[in-house]
């Protein structure tokens, strides 16, 4: 029971934290279909070599498109882009099971 009150209170905690620091993202952000490709390899931590190499782009290309993805989200980091893609479903929040067969959400 303490493990959930702390991960209840680890989550709380953030949320305010994230809220607080939150810069304003116009809801009608429009990515293109690649860019959001780009979005999700960046959130699942690909390097720009491996975005190129799974997307059979150049790095370079990789790295244009997420400059664009960072300058329409007005973001400045992989962990506000990965915010981003989480708030609008683009990707899941991992799941882990507790030995009590309860799934929480990965923080």
């Amino acid at each position: 029971m303490q493990d959930i009150a702390a991960l209840l209170a680890y989550a709380n905690s953030c949320s305010e934290r994230a809220s607080a620091t939150r810069r304003a993202i116009p809801d009608n952000t429009k990515l293109t279909e690649r860019e959001q490709e780009v979005l999700v390899l960046v959130a699942h931590g690909y390097s720009r070599r491996a975005i190129g190499q799974s997307l059979s782009i150049s790095m370079n290309t990789a790295a244009r498109h997420i400059a664009n993805i960072y300058a329409k989200l007005g973001v400045s980091t992989v962990a506000e882009a990965t915010q981003w893609a989480y708030s609008r479903r683009l990707i899941a929040a991992p799941q882990i099971e507790n030995s009590g067969g309860a799934s929480y959400m990965q923080l």
